[in-house]
């Protein structure tokens, strides 16, 4: 999956697309995960580790 122009940095569209696409593996950078980790967070309230 190639994320589409400017929305690389964008946790949301990554997630949905993700999940859309059925990605099993991933590889991101600590600041992304972080990132992701905090949305996820929000959206759900505790989920991520918390």
């Amino acid at each position: 999956m190639l994320a589409r122009a400017g929305k690389h940095q964008d946790p949301a569209y990554l997630a949905a697309t993700i999940m859309r696409c059925g990605v099993t593996t991933l590889h991101v950078v600590p600041s992304m995960l972080d990132a992701s980790c905090r949305s996820q967070q929000r959206a759900t309230a505790g989920a991520c580790g918390a």
